[in-house]
């Protein structure tokens, strides 16, 4: 038995002969996989599946095409509904106990959009 690389579930592999559940990724040593685990992880990934061993992107997408996993063609869930909105706040005050900016520190908090 071996363990899937991306669950740690204990994959049994009794044969040479792999399991329709079951995909191995050529890129890297023939790590198993559950089929449902990597589906899971591409549906998620979307242009940013790669193999969760070693970061191979071309290789392990063509592959795993070949084995029936659908790849969409969108972003990634980590890159919609604003999960990232904090990185394009800037902070414009100076909290400093003695300022030495011509306006005495009383800038403020700009927000940015990520559509600018």
């Amino acid at each position: 038995t071996v363990e899937c690389a991306i669950c740690g579930d204990m994959i049994a592999v009794e044969s040479k002969v792999v399991p329709q559940h079951i995909l191995v990724t050529e890129c890297c040593n023939m790590t198993p996989l559950h089929r449902e685990c990597i589906q899971n992880q591409a549906d998620a990934s979307g242009y940013f599946f790669r193999c969760p061993m070693c970061n191979n992107e071309k290789k392990f997408n063509n592959i795993m095409k070949i084995m029936g996993i659908n790849v969409p063609q969108s972003d990634a869930v980590w890159e919609k509904d604003g999960y990232y909105d904090d990185l394009y706040v800037e902070h414009w005050r100076c909290d400093v106990p003695i300022c030495l900016h011509p306006d005495g520190g009383r800038g403020t908090v700009v927000t940015m959009t990520s559509g600018t």
